[in-house]
Parts: structure tokens; C-alpha cells; sequence
């Protein structure tokens, strides 16, 4: 038993470093294989296909996002300015690493994926929300946190990520769709937005320091 984990790991740790390296699309099975040091019939043992592959890593990817972001924000701000906080750097490693910018768009574009970030996003934002004492069901929040996910699809989206926008002004739009879907306070929501505005150095360095960590992830 701890031969087989030990070779499901190394196939994880490989395809995370190819992916990085050379692009998830660029990345073949075979690739995985060789750096792995294992027959393709194990990695087909253990994931079904390529996408499964991505699919076992991105959680450790968005645990390690917030969990960096965590200590950021005063413990006396809103927890919403935490998410924000980490919605900003999101959208900062994209425009900085091509191919964690791949992945992260690869995640909000597969309907298996993008699922799973939709029901991770609304437990997350029900925990936020209890601070506003939101009326909002839970089938409420998911439904639009499939919209507030569509929204960063579409910023995340290949002719957006890469023009000459300044990535503060994209995370305050990005936030402003969101706090407004989640019907927080208008006076509340102007604050807010002021307040995210002041954390363009965090956010530009936690960018740096998040690309390095989640390199070094597996």
C-alpha cells in the first residue's frame, strides 16, 4: 500500500512540474511517465485521464491561495476584504506566470472543475457572509457563485489576461461584480473598494511569493 502512494505522489509531483514547466496542454502522458519514472498503465490506474491529473492538484493550489492571502488582511477588516484580497492575486499570477495561467483557466473552463470550484467558493463566501448576517439561502449563494465564477472566467480568458490593463483595475471590477451579486450594502460595497485599492503592493507581492510557493507545492 505505501509503494502505491508513493507512486501516485511521484505522479502528481511530475505532471505538476511538466505542467509548469512546459504548459498542460505541451504535457503528454508519455512526458508524465518518463519524469515520474512510472508505466503509463499506473498513471492509468490511478487518474483516467489527463484532466483527472490537474483535477487532484488544484485543491492544494486554491487551499495554498487563501492560505497565503490569510494573514494579510487585518483580523478587524471585513472577512469579504480577504477574499477580494485573494481574488487579486489570482488574477496577478495569471497576468505574471503563462502557465499557471493555463491551468487556472483550464479549472473555470472544464464543467467538472468548474463545479467543484462553484461549491468550494459558496461555502467559503456563506462563512464570509455571516458577517453581513446575509438572509441568503445556500441555493441562493451557489447560484450566484456560478455567476461570480463565470465572471472570473471571463477576465481569466486568454485575450483579457495579457492586454495592457492594470491588474488592480481588473480585481476591483472583478470585485465590484462580486459584492453587488452578493447583495452587500451599496455603502458598504463603495468602502470595500476603497479599501482593496490600498493593497496593490500586498497583492502584487503575495503574486511573487504564491507563484514561488505553489512551484514548490508538490
Amino acid at each position: 500500500m505505501e509503494k502505491i502512494h508513493a507512486t501516485k505522489g511521484r505522479i502528481m509531483r511530475a505532471s505538476f512540474k511538466l505542467f509548469l514547466e512546459n504548459g498542460y496542454h505541451n504535457t503528454q502522458i508519455r512526458q508524465i511517465a518518463d519524469e515520474s519514472d512510472a508505466v503509463t498503465g499506473s498513471i492509468y490506474h490511478f487518474f483516467r485521464n489527463k484532466e483527472d491529473i490537474l483535477r487532484s492538484l488544484i485543491q492544494p493550489i486554491f487551499d495554498k491561495q487563501y492560505e497565503v492571502c490569510h494573514d494579510s488582511v487585518s483580523v478587524d477588516e471585513s472577512p469579504l476584504m480577504q477574499y477580494l484580497v485573494a481574488c487579486g492575486v489570482q488574477l496577478a499570477m495569471c497576468q505574471k506566470h503563462t502557465h499557471l495561467h493555463e491551468i487556472y483557466y483550464l479549472c473555470y473552463t472544464s464543467d467538472e472543475l468548474c463545479n467543484e470550484i462553484i461549491e468550494s467558493q459558496t461555502e467559503h463566501l456563506q462563512k464570509c457572509l455571516a458577517y453581513y448576517r446575509s438572509n441568503l439561502t445556500h441555493g441562493e449563494l451557489f447560484l450566484r457563485c456560478a455567476g461570480i465564477t463565470g465572471a472570473m472566467r471571463n477576465y481569466l480568458g486568454s485575450g483579457i489576461i495579457y492586454k495592457d490593463i492594470d491588474v488592480m483595475d481588473r480585481t476591483v471590477a472583478y470585485a465590484s461584480i462580486c459584492l453587488h451579486a452578493l447583495d452587500i450594502p451599496e455603502e458598504e460595497v463603495a468602502r470595500l473598494l476603497r479599501c482593496l485599492n490600498g493593497y496593490r503592493r500586498v497583492i502584487n507581492d503575495l503574486s511573487d511569493k504564491l507563484i514561488h510557493e505553489i512551484s514548490a507545492l508538490m
